[in-house]
């Protein structure tokens, strides 16, 4: 049960870094499994038909797009409230597959952190571009690598 809720709040935090990660990556873990009458709604969503396919397409999406100047950064409102939901609906999800994890408290885990590593490396970003006087892409590069090492944790 503990390492749902901590994975509940990984998947918060890889929100907060890349939106479309999360749900992607929920997607990826719950595939594992076939589908079962046991399954809610949440579950069986994220792990049938096209939604694991089209999960991986906009995660990548976003990999590629996030690079891209025109970007909104992260910390605005809409995107704020996008990567919050990610982390609040990636945590319930991860949740609701064991009967001991309370979903409401999953998603609560999802949403906060999500938002906090927004912020967190929202700043942690601009910080290390004019100190290391570096490219942002080479630091959202980096960054790309920290949500991929984060996915592991929970696809393992």
């Amino acid at each position: 049960m503990k390492i749902r809720y901590a994975k509940a709040a990984v998947l918060g935090i890889i929100a907060g870094m890349r939106s479309m990660s999360a749900p992607a990556l929920v997607s990826i873990e719950l595939s594992k499994s076939k589908p079962s009458a046991r399954d809610s709604t949440l579950v069986h969503f994220f792990k049938t038909g096209a939604t694991p396919l089209i999960l991986r397409g906009l995660a990548v999406g976003e990999f590629l797009g996030d690079k891209l100047p025109s970007v909104p950064d992260r910390i605005k409102p809409a995107p704020l409230i996008a990567r919050t939901l990610s982390g609040a609906v990636s945590g319930a999800a991860i949740c609701s597959q064991d009967d001991d994890c309370n979903v409401a408290l999953g998603a609560a885990l999802g949403a906060a952190a999500a938002i906090g590593s927004s912020f967190f490396f929202y700043y942690l970003r601009r910080a290390a571009v004019k100190r290391l006087k570096t490219p942002d892409t080479t630091v959202a590069l980096v960054e790309d690598g920290l949500v991929a090492a984060a996915g592991r944790f929970i696809t393992r």
